[in-house]
């Protein structure tokens, strides 16, 4: 790895914590949330948790109208995201954008002290870096909560025509996403994907009512230049392989312990009876058998995950390929699946944590809608001038923006699906499956559907999603 121009030295991958006033990790909106550092891990707690899949972050209690579908949220959807994170007044205000920002108050100090900490130079949290990626993620979560009612408090100001304080609300989320992603690991990619999706709504809902004036959309545009998923989840994925290859010594005592415990689990009574101190022996045994395999497993589970992120995080051709992430792990599983070779058995463990088809797949799909969102805003700006959008993204009045147009970041050199609708647009990707399913929306466990920049003029169901059985719950009852 250092031949590759990767630096291994301790200090430089696990850098000392910055100073705590330079810090934004540090401040006390997140000092609650994150265990200390001496809080103990054990060892196999550790090798256990490297060998287990990364979860996707689902955000609980949202409302099924979503802007993926076609749907703006209603002063309604907003109250619900409102009322099941807490924001609780009584007497409740009406239902309605005025309403709803009186209840946004009750988070103004927690979004204050995070704005208030943006410009600080660094963001490092709180992480077992001698343990492992074993630690809580508690910050994590806790910011897309937050992410979630800022793109609602955008969607607000929206409501109110108040579009400048929704367009900072957008820069705000955006700048939080920045920060998240700076955790380094590949949790934090997925969660920041996450967040990002969300983000997208208030964004989308302006342009599909034209609510974005044109330095807005210019501004909007030069912020989502700044992401770049493909980039991102390479990096937070290397950093992750190097972490793992740091810990050998970790392992080492983790799997002697586990071995001894089964043995002692399964093992026979009577020898139990028969050999005292059976556990010390054991041990006295294991620590006289060479562990240089474990170093030769690492070295073939690192080589092999940095080719795998040359080949699956394409970042100078913008492309994530969903048949060559495909090709190899195939190709791991081949060389490295059923081998007894004690030098190589272990890269098998960690296919699910590292080597899976779902974490470049949310890549890809992250950067899918950043590079829809940049053409929806330029689509948006020619409306604005024309009062019409282009009949394909090639048309001259398109031009010179149509020229840095991203291409469909799993198709290579072909650019995104364009279709003028009767009063609006519809944008997609050809998505994991790299088939045309004609802008289809919806998600299914096979994955086959396009990604998909819903037009604004698709039809909307009459019936309201809000309804107070949501709030059956004694604590929103007002009437006890």
């Amino acid at each position: 790895m250092q031949s590759m121009g990767y630096p291994m030295d301790v200090d430089l991958l696990f850098p000392a914590p910055p100073p705590e006033e330079e810090n934004f990790a540090a401040i006390p909106f997140f000092k609650h949330l994150i265990t200390s550092q001496d809080f103990f891990v054990d060892a196999w707690q550790v090798a256990s948790t490297l060998i287990h899949p990364h979860e996707v972050y689902i955000p609980r209690d949202l409302p099924e109208r979503f802007w993926r579908h076609g749907y703006g949220w209603t002063p309604e959807d907003v109250r619900l995201i409102l009322l099941t994170r807490g924001a609780i007044e009584h007497p409740e205000p009406a239902v309605n954008p005025q309403g709803n920002l009186q209840l946004f108050r009750y988070f103004d100090s927690h979004f204050n002290e995070l704005k208030s900490a943006l410009d600080r130079t660094f963001c490092q949290f709180s992480v077992f870096f001698d343990l492992g990626p074993q630690y809580p993620y508690h910050h994590l979560e806790t910011l897309h909560e937050v992410v979630v009612l800022l793109s609602a408090r955008a969607v607000t100001y929206l409501h109110s025509g108040r579009s400048a304080e929704a367009l900072e609300d957008i820069i705000f989320v955006w700048e939080l996403i920045h920060k998240l992603d700076t955790d380094r690991t590949i949790t934090a990619s997925l969660i920041s994907e996450s967040c990002f999706i969300y983000s997208i709504q208030p964004l989308w809902q302006g342009i599909a009512a034209h609510q974005w004036s044109g330095p807005q959309l210019a501004k909007l545009q030069s912020e989502l230049n700044r992401f770049d998923f493909i980039e991102s989840f390479k990096k937070n994925f290397l950093f992750e392989t190097l972490w793992i290859a740091n810990l050998h010594a970790t392992l080492e005592v983790a799997w002697m312990e586990s071995f001894i415990s089964g043995v002692m689990k399964v093992g026979s009574p009577v020898l139990q009876k028969q050999v005292l101190k059976t556990e010390f022996v054991l041990e006295k045994l294991l620590s006289k058998i060479p562990m240089g395999w474990i170093r030769m497993n690492l070295i073939h589970l690192s080589k092999c995950a940095f080719a795998y992120a040359d080949a699956v995080y394409q970042t100078e051709k913008h492309l994530i390929d969903p048949i060559e992430v495909k090709r190899k792990i195939l190709d791991i599983d081949t060389t490295y699946g059923d081998t007894i070779n004690p030098d190589r058995f272990v890269v098998a463990k960690f296919k699910d944590s590292l080597f899976s088809l779902e974490i470049p797949r949310i890549a890809a799909q992250g950067q899918a809608y950043v590079d829809m969102g940049k053409i929806a805003c330029a689509l948006e700006s020619l409306y604005l001038t024309e009062k019409k959008y282009p009949n394909s993204l090639s048309e001259d009045s398109l031009q010179p923006q149509s020229e840095s147009f991203p291409s469909d970041v799993t198709m290579g050199e072909e650019s995104y699906v364009y279709q003028k609708t009767s009063r609006s647009f519809l944008l997609y990707s050809l998505a994991w499956d790299k088939l045309n399913n004609l802008g289809q929306i919806g998600e299914t466990s096979s994955g086959m559907e396009d990604w998909v920049w819903p037009a604004a003029d698709l039809p909307v169901p009459g019936d309201a999603f809000f309804d107070r059985k949501y709030f059956s719950n004694p604590l929103y009852d007002h009437s006890q």
